[in-house]
């Protein structure tokens, strides 16, 4: 179903971004990014933590998140293409026409 560049998306809400993205690191060797955000109905300031990975990273980082901050909403998504630094080359498997 998937190619070569498939692979898992770590989307993470959490007050504790800056802590979990090291944490992360250390554990998985993944960077990450951090958006700011902001509850809609609470209106808490928190952080969105995109994180991609492969699919035996999936559960590496899902167990840093909890052990970071055991409040945070998880959700772990199929990617179909990854490409980047840490991941597969984007010029990789291009058919030029």
């Amino acid at each position: 179903m998937y190619g070569t560049s498939a692979g898992k998306l770590a989307i993470i809400i959490t007050t504790q971004g800056p802590a979990m993205a090291t944490h992360i690191d250390e554990v998985c060797a993944r960077g990450s990014t951090l958006i700011r955000a902001k509850g809609s109905y609470t209106t808490t300031e928190r952080q969105v933590l995109l994180c991609a990975c492969s699919k035996a990273e999936a559960y590496k980082v899902r167990r840093a998140a909890h052990q970071t901050d055991p409040d945070a909403f998880v959700m772990i998504t199929e990617t179909s293409e990854v490409f980047g630094e840490g991941f597969i080359d984007p010029t990789d498997n291009v058919k030029i026409q």
